[in-house]
């Protein structure tokens, strides 16, 4: 994967797997790709059918995908209907 930010963090398949096979065992036999993406502050994995893993590349990305999430959770009590959910 090509680097965008100088001190981006090295995320790959096997860095994923390694942390859903510690952290979600029950999620780590689904399948996992790469999803192609022209986003600068997140890495995208397709997990199965039903999952999108998300992972900042950059340490300042971190606290936009905890706000997003929020707004998001905010917007779906509104609309009465679940847009994500966090693992």
């Amino acid at each position: 994967m090509t680097k965008m930010h100088e001190n981006e963090l090295n995320i790959n398949e096997w860095l994923v797997k390694t942390l859903l096979k510690n952290q979600y065992p029950f999620l780590a036999n689904l399948p996992l790709k790469t999803v192609k993406s022209s986003g600068t502050d997140n890495t995208l994995f397709r997990l199965g059918s039903g999952y999108v893993v998300r992972l900042p590349r950059i340490h300042w990305a971190a606290e936009s995908i905890n706000k997003e999430y929020k707004w998001v959770q905010a917007g779906s009590s509104i609309e009465n209907t679940t847009f994500c959910a966090r693992i």
